[in-house]
């Protein structure tokens, strides 16, 4: 549904025209999208798990 309104917007239709269209209000295209997830941070090694250092 987002991406039809995005295209009937970028081609200089009107947003009530769209919501009017699409059975939304006004405040659904403009709400904030759910953030996106931060990605985990890589898994530690074992030797970092044992807490010993590595030998230089």
């Amino acid at each position: 549904m987002l991406a039809v309104a995005l295209r009937r917007r970028d081609a200089k239709e009107s947003v009530t025209a769209i919501v009017k269209h699409l059975g939304v209000g006004r405040s659904t295209l403009y709400a904030p999208s759910p953030p996106t997830p931060k990605p985990s941070p890589p898994a530690a090694s074992p030797i970092e798990r044992s807490g010993l250092r590595p030998v230089r």
